[in-house]
């Protein structure tokens, strides 16, 4: 018997396509880096930009309801992006508790126990 077409077959894993096709992992990385630099420093120029390529990606993959979605999102930052900046304060709370995620689990790694620098 000879296999199924591939239109057949299901579809592979994610990590089945990254064994076939390493630059998927590349790409897979970039998108990674993107959304934790979000995370971790979320700027309205950065959170634009972001936006506005996932509204280009759905717009090539013919999803306009996606895309309007996503301009919108870009839209709304350029509208209050500067204002947002202005009235942040240099550190808010999730900072202060992502700061002390890192710092523990930089403390796992290294094997000793962490200490709060505020006594």
């Amino acid at each position: 018997m000879r296999p199924p077409p591939w239109w057949l077959r299901p579809p592979l894993s994610k990590s089945e396509v990254g064994e076939l096709r390493p630059e998927f992992a590349e790409i897979e990385e970039a998108e990674g880096s993107d959304r934790f630099f979000l995370l971790f420093n979320a700027e309205p120029a950065s959170l634009r930009r972001f936006a506005f390529r996932q509204a280009a990606e759905q717009a090539v993959m013919d999803r306009p309801q996606q895309a309007v979605a996503w301009m919108r999102l870009v839209q709304l930052v350029d509208r209050c992006g500067d204002r947002v900046e202005r009235e942040a304060h240099a550190f808010r709370d999730i900072d202060h508790l992502r700061a002390a995620y890192l710092r523990r689990l930089d403390a796992e790694e290294d094997g000793s126990e962490s200490r709060d620098p505020s006594g």
